[in-house]
């Protein structure tokens, strides 16, 4: 009898061990406090720097880089500190037989400031190209009793160090009479073109001089091969758009949408004539020469989205924008802080859609495309033929974040930055899609340049110029350095550039943030 069941008890101690093992792996563990079975999660902590401290309650402490495991399902409160660093606070959630992921940048509470260049002379302009991370710089360098003379320079940011050469470099020189004045700089997306504006009262407009001096007139410069590619009088700058390759350039007139091949600039072309009693309420032009035109025709409740082509054939994005112009549809919305994920169709009969549209943004890698209105902004599925509400109140859009997964927006009426997530990052069950608040009293007067860091959780901005940054997963908001500037470049992902003027010269000034 004794043997029997000594035979039975082994078995029996396996299989209770394999349970016991497996329900480990699990996450299960045995609280011996109240007697009870929990289910545990882990944090995957990382911070850059490394080596910062954290504490997310008595029992898990430590530095980072850390991975805690065991810590029962629920909602904490996780700080992190480390000297000479601003400190952070987030809401974290552990889930059950998950990791929960987090990446954290800290700032520096004493940013290290550098003077990298000093350009001398009167600048005129400076234009920054976020999607170059450059700067083009129009100086004024010389005048004398009959002509001024200018350069325009580029300022590289994040350049590799096999990338030889001057850092700013000179593109294009030109010359104007000395009664002249340059009324506009205007860039290509690329900052591979621009147009110069150039008014003279005692002259008609020219073209350019053989000598170099551009007389009075617009003039379409290529600063590859630093020549005059075209006069473009005609085109009124308000109706004027580059697209966003930089490769073409559009504008509308009565007769419809014209586009210039910028590498024919003597050949433009009617790429458009909209439908007679109808209006175009915006277009844009992407890559390959595409346009795309938002119209509203007169008899139809609806407007529509179209896609001509680089051979001129007109395709129907979206046949029927539905919308309505009753504000009460976002009184749920609005002063709340969060925006939760919630699709919608489009019908006559039943819409959430609220305000014209006015304009649009199209991510084509993401397969996105977002409809601002009078009242509220909203992003539409391509593949999904479905809405989601940004934000319900008026909206300035900024940029897709660099992972594609976000998109960035300044609420006008309430004066608040935010973000919007219409994408999961793969395996973090911790983030959840919709939209927040991270940042309040933004106004158009005061801030401006708002930028992505290349982590796609930081936001940076200048507000009277300061310079913020703002951590999309917590409610933090870090002055980073008092006395900044207004134009923000990227160098690398620990260091940030401005451009400051400085009496009669420009000083380029480096900030180690990280």
């Amino acid at each position: 009898m004794k043997n029997i069941i000594i035979k039975l008890a082994v078995p029996l101690l396996v299989i209770i061990a394999t349970l016991l093992v497996i329900y480990y792996a699990k996450g299960y563990r045995i609280n011996f406090t109240d007697n009870i079975v929990v289910q545990t999660g882990i944090l995957h902590l990382e911070t850059q720097p490394s080596r910062a401290n954290f504490w997310l309650s008595e029992d898990f402490t430590g530095r980072t880089p850390r991975i805690v495991s065991s810590i029962p399902a629920g909602k904490y409160t996780l700080d992190i500190w480390l000297d000479e660093y601003h400190g952070i606070k987030y809401d974290v959630e552990i889930f059950a037989e998950r990791s929960s992921p987090l990446s954290v940048f800290l700032f520096k509470k004493d940013p290290t400031k550098e003077i990298v260049e000093e350009i001398k002379g009167e600048i005129i302009d400076i234009h920054v190209n976020k999607i170059t991370n450059s700067a083009l710089i129009l100086v004024q360098k010389d005048e004398n009793t009959e002509q001024k003379s200018y350069d325009i320079l580029r300022y590289q940011a994040n350049t590799r160090f096999w990338q030889l050469g001057n850092n700013p470099s000179t593109l294009f020189t030109f010359s104007t009479d000395i009664d002249s004045e340059i009324e506009s700089f205007s860039v290509s997306t690329n900052s591979k073109n621009i147009i110069l504006s150039i008014t003279n009262q005692l002259e008609e407009i020219n073209s350019q001089e053989e000598d170099g001096t551009l007389l009075a007139g617009k003039h379409l410069i290529s600063l590859d091969t630093q020549t005059v590619l075209a006069n473009i009088r005609d085109i009124t700058e308000e109706e004027m758009k580059w697209s966003h390759d930089g490769e073409t350039l559009v504008w509308k007139n009565e007769e419809g949408i014209n586009k210039l091949n910028l590498k024919e600039p003597n050949l433009p072309t009617l790429v458009y004539t909209p439908p007679e009693n109808s209006e175009i309420l915006y277009y844009d032009s992407y890559t390959n020469g595409e346009i795309y035109v938002l119209l509203k025709e007169e008899e139809k409740q609806f407007i529509s989205l179209s896609r001509v082509s680089e051979e001129l054939e007109e395709t129907s994005l979206i046949e029927e924008i539905h919308y309505q112009n009753e504000d009460r549809f976002l009184e749920n919305w609005r002063e709340k802080e969060t925006i939760p994920y919630q699709p919608f169709t489009n019908s006559p009969q039943s819409t959430l859609f609220v305000g014209q549209p006015k304009e649009f943004l199209i991510s084509k890698e993401n397969q996105k495309i977002i409809f601002n209105t009078e009242s509220a902004a909203y992003i539409y599925d391509i593949a999904e033929d479905k809405y989601v509400l940004i934000n319900p109140y008026e909206t300035k859009i900024l940029d897709f974040s660099p992972n594609g997964k976000k998109v960035s927006f300044l609420s006008l009426e309430n004066e608040k930055l935010g973000f919007f997530r219409y994408d999961k990052e793969i395996n973090n069950y911790s983030i959840k899609l919709g939209g927040s608040y991270t940042a309040n009293y933004i106004n158009e007067e005061d801030c401006s340049d708002f930028l992505w860091h290349q982590n796609s959780q930081n936001i940076y901005y200048t507000c009277e110029n300061s310079l913020y940054a703002t951590d999309i997963k917590t409610d933090s908001n870090i002055n980073i350095v008092r006395k900044f500037g207004e134009n923000i470049l990227l160098e690398g992902r620990d260091k940030v550039t401005t451009l400051v003027k400085d009496n009669d010269a420009l000083n380029i000034i480096e900030f180690t943030i990280n």
